[in-house]
């Protein structure tokens, strides 16, 4: 039987967790192990009754599961590091692999340098751009990498020989909270766009997102008149007019290795910490057309197919395989005063490429600037460099536009499913008549097994759900310290699964089991977990109302 995995964490769909949660769900073995992801919160969040999601941490438990990876960094904000750290100590009685925050000397963890890439991002304002008055818009104050990226931000204009003034300092804000922020320092503080500062940067992409909203709605021009860099890479950054400079977080590698790590002490074996690098990823909201600064300076700094391929990989945050890109460089240097034949051919593997790279989220302004500096630094054929100058541009495009037209059109689809899937839960009038409703429709949105959870005093009860072997599952009470009654061990003893609380009135109710995979989009298994407590809700509603009648 396949072994099982936590994974904790705030959220699924905010920020660089959109990124985490996409890459457990591409590489993890779904048919050797499971894993259990649960979205639970930051630890006692007040705004939006965020800790009620709490509630289903303490469903982590030795009887349940084999291991825990917790990215223990997202969990803070309203509570203490320290709280953090009690809190994951909480879990000793399993193996444990912390993300962002180091709990225990015995708990290893994977971790990133927030400092050195955030100390590139100001360094580059200042020395490339010239920029003097910097504003820094601060994240949580209880947050140990959010603090790395102020001290650096400190010791960056420091060095740079520019004093450090507080008034272009923010207060600590939540991640969200770009435009609160911006607004301490503009409304409260009366500082002005372009005349009192003419930089600024963000403790995260969420940050730096509102806050350019907020300057583009007042009519500052980006970079012109301020220029912008962010922290993380986010998936929210494609939305921004002006494609944002940012730090990238090592996200996907993070996630790696914390599961490399999980497997080894599973088996028995011991790991180190481990701490990865971040980098800067400059774009055009700095003020940049490119990301050297020019010709010259990109010779400078890449040599050769090799400097070029570890460039343009980590450029492209991993999204572009490294053995999909050699291929076509290697083929491309071969390629003399190709026929029109070769070229057809040249674009047929270009194509593939770019569908390979756009499937995995990456953006067109990047491949873009990547193929830009194939045909400049590489000593193709003169005759290919201009055909790559001339065609390659359009091709991404084309390819992109094809593909954003294949997800809308997939979208539409499972969009017309949901509506359907709600439409359905409208008409139970019973925990059974909810089941059935669930088994019936629930699987043509991709999702294989559904449990609905929930709470007793003493334990928990079964309601409804399906598995693809047994069909509708039959309710039933069981202990606390269970994910699940135990005859369903062996049937999510592999896959891949996310927890969701349900929320009624201002209480945690119980929980959802869905079993996913990579074509499940975040927002979607939160529209199926919403969609399912308000059926329940109007089912207790009748049932309350049937006793009232009686």
């Amino acid at each position: 039987m396949g072994r099982r995995v936590a994974f904790i964490l705030a959220s699924i769909h905010e920020g660089t967790s959109v990124r985490m949660w996409r890459r457990l769900l591409s590489s993890f073995d779904r048919e050797r192990d499971a894993v259990f992801v649960l979205p639970g919160g930051r630890l006692g969040f007040q705004a939006g009754d965020e800790y009620l999601r709490n509630d289903i941490y303490p469903l982590v438990t030795a009887r349940s599961f084999d291991g825990l990876v917790a990215w223990a960094s997202t969990l803070g904000g309203q509570v203490s590091v320290d709280e953090v750290r009690r809190f994951i100590k909480g879990y000793e009685a399993l193996p444990t692999v912390t993300i962002g925050l180091k709990v225990a000397p015995e708990v290893p963890v994977v971790d990133f340098d927030a400092y050195r890439g955030f100390h590139a991002l100001v360094c580059h304002l200042v020395k490339v751009h010239r920029k003097k008055r910097i504003v820094f818009l601060r994240g949580p104050e209880n947050h140990s990498s959010s603090q790395e990226r102020y001290q650096a931000y400190q010791d960056a204009l420091a060095e740079c020989g520019i004093a450090l003034d507080m008034d272009l300092v923010s207060s600590p804000f939540p991640w969200g909270d770009g435009r609160g922020a911006l607004e301490e320092i503009m409304t409260t503080r009366g500082l002005v766009p372009s005349l009192d500062f003419d930089a600024m940067v963000c403790a995260s992409d969420l940050m730096m997102f509102s806050a350019v909203r907020h300057l583009e709605e007042l009519g500052v021009n980006i970079p012109h008149s301020v220029a912008v860099g962010g922290f993380n890479d986010s998936e929210t950054n494609k939305l921004l007019r002006v494609p944002p400079t940012t730090v990238r977080m090592p996200v996907e590698a993070m996630m790696d290795q914390a599961l490399r790590n999980m497997n080894i002490l599973m088996e028995g074996g011991s790991v180190e910490d481990s701490r990865l690098e971040s980098s800067l990823v400059v774009r055009r909201s700095c003020g940049c057309s490119d990301s050297f600064g020019g010709e010259d300076m990109a010779k400078d700094r890449i040599e050769g197919l090799d400097g070029f391929l570890d460039w343009a990989i980590g450029y492209c945050g991993g999204r572009l395989e490294r053995d999909d890109l050699e291929f076509f460089s290697v083929y491309a240097l071969r390629l003399k005063n190709p026929s029109r034949r070769e070229r057809d051919s040249f674009l047929s593997r270009f194509a593939s490429i770019c569908s390979r790279f756009f499937e995995r989220g990456g953006e067109s302004e990047d491949l873009v600037e990547v193929f830009h500096w194939f045909s400049v630094l590489l000593p193709m054929d003169p005759a290919l460099a201009d055909f790559c100058r001339q065609n390659l541009d359009r091709a991404i495009l084309e390819n992109y536009s094809r593909q954003v037209g294949q997800e809308e059109y997939e979208r539409s689809i499972q969009t017309g499913r949901l509506n359907a899937f709600k439409v359905a839960l409208l008409s139970a009038r019973s925990h059974e008549a909810l089941s059935q409703t669930i088994a019936r429709d629930l699987p043509s949105l991709g999702f294989r097994q559904c449990y609905i959870v929930l709470a007793r005093e003493t334990g928990w009860r079964l309601i409804a759900g399906y598995t693809p072997l047994t069909g509708l599952v039959q309710a039933e009470d069981f202990s606390k310290d269970c994910i699940l009654p135990p005859r369903y061990d062996e049937l999510t003893c592999r896959g891949a699964f996310v927890v969701e609380p349900m929320i009624q009135d201002r209480e945690c109710v119980g929980h959802v089991i869905l079993e996913v995979d990579q074509t499940h989009d975040e927002q979607m298994v939160e529209d199926v977990v919403a969609s399912i407590a308000s059926a329940l809700k109007g089912v207790r509603l009748l049932e309350e109302a049937r006793e009232a009648k009686d």
